[in-house]
């Protein structure tokens, strides 16, 4: 499975998900890199990112979300979710985890570039210019924001995104970790979730006995969604499945 980042728990007990283990305190310290093992212009919290503009963010991401909506995956994406009944109730889009669009990482810009067009094709077929997107990534830069709120959508600060999904909402988070999946499952449970298949976890178990996580993600996945396979693009959305909820019996 390609994963971008990790997860670290701060010290509210919240669960981030980041390139690699540190604190991740609310203020961004932004310092010019200088060790010639990072290939970013400036790091935030170590993470390196490029400086770009808004009109280079826009230039890239038109990039990758050309080459996303002439693929066979998004049309298959679109036929999957035009199939769903869930379709026509979705209220709102939550967006979780889908990463920086200024990484230092070429291979991360490309997927949550990717991920990002991924998220437009399936608003298309909603078809409803007044339903909402929140977005959340701690992650995120000053400029990540700005081309976010470009497209109308709403950049909140953990937890809020959790806190805005409802029976009527829609959530994307792809590659997240376990705990991610977990907070969703201990809240209020979404008509569709777009993320990493149980399998995938199931896997991480080293004893007989699955842990409390595994067993809260499993209630909701086996006993309250139906699922099928995410379209694949490189791997972009590698183990990555379409959860919608159950008909009512």
């Amino acid at each position: 499975m390609f994963t971008k980042r990790r997860e670290v728990v701060d010290e509210e007990g919240w669960t981030h998900v980041i390139d690699r283990m540190q604190r991740a305190p609310k203020t961004q310290n932004k310092t010019p890199v200088s060790s010639p093992s990072h290939t970013g212009d400036f790091e935030v919290n170590s993470i390196p990112y490029i400086n770009r503009n808004l009109e280079e963010v826009k230039r890239d991401f038109f990039y990758w979300q050309k080459q996303w909506d002439e693929s066979s995956a998004c049309f298959e994406l679109r036929e999957k979710i035009l199939s769903r009944n869930e379709i026509c109730k979705i209220k709102n889009v939550v967006v979780l985890g889908i990463g920086s669009l200024l990484s230092a990482r070429r291979e991360a810009r490309r997927c949550s570039a990717t991920q990002l067009a991924a998220v437009k094709t399936i608003l298309r077929v909603i078809d409803d210019e007044t339903v909402p997107v929140i977005v959340q990534d701690p992650q995120y830069v000053k400029m990540d924001q700005e081309f976010l709120s470009h497209l109308g959508w709403t950049v909140v600060e953990n937890p809020k995104a959790f806190e805005m999904i409802s029976i009527n909402s829609l959530v994307f988070a792809v590659h997240c970790y376990r705990s991610l999946y977990c907070t969703i499952a201990n809240g209020c449970r979404p008509a569709i979730l777009i993320g990493t298949k149980l399998e995938n976890f199931e896997k991480l178990e080293f004893s007989q006995k699955p842990s409390a996580e595994l067993n809260v993600l499993k209630s909701m996945i086996e006993g309250f969604f139906d699922e099928t396979d995410f379209p694949q693009m490189r791997n972009d959305f590698s183990d990555t499945k379409i959860f919608c909820r159950k008909a009512p019996q």
